[in-house]
């Protein structure tokens, strides 16, 4: 199974996503220890796939940090998927204090199901 999903990276037919390499809960955590999980979650895609990941994915975490947009960016990822503790539903831009900014998206359960057209015409409208 794991080769089949390499295999599948490698011709861009999944995108590479979770820049920190696993799941982790940013809630109450200090930012180096967040840019650590980024450093290892990108060395591990840039060994194993020639690329970086450029989506981080924390569909079940338990809050977030006011510099994860700096870090994003700073890591390599123009794009950001949560679930819980959300401020809006659907597709924002979160702005960090430094000016740096992230495209993300959260949905409105567990289970659902991305309706990717809808979204993007809700969001450029």
């Amino acid at each position: 199974m794991q080769s089949c999903i390499n295999v599948l990276i490698l011709i861009g037919i999944l995108c590479s996503l979770l820049g920190v390499g696993a799941q982790n809960s940013a809630a109450g955590k200090p930012g180096e220890a967040i840019a650590r999980s980024f450093l290892l979650g990108q060395r591990y895609y840039q060994q194993h796939f020639g690329k970086m990941a450029r989506i981080d994915w924390l569909p079940d975490n338990f809050g977030h940090i006011s510099q994860m947009p700096q870090i994003l960016q700073q890591a390599g990822c123009d794009y950001f998927y949560f679930h819980r503790c959300k401020p809006f539903l659907g597709i924002f831009w979160w702005e960090g204090a430094d000016g740096s900014k992230a495209l993300c998206y959260d949905n409105d359960g567990y289970n659902g199901i991305i309706w990717l057209e809808q979204e993007i015409n809700s969001f450029t409208n």
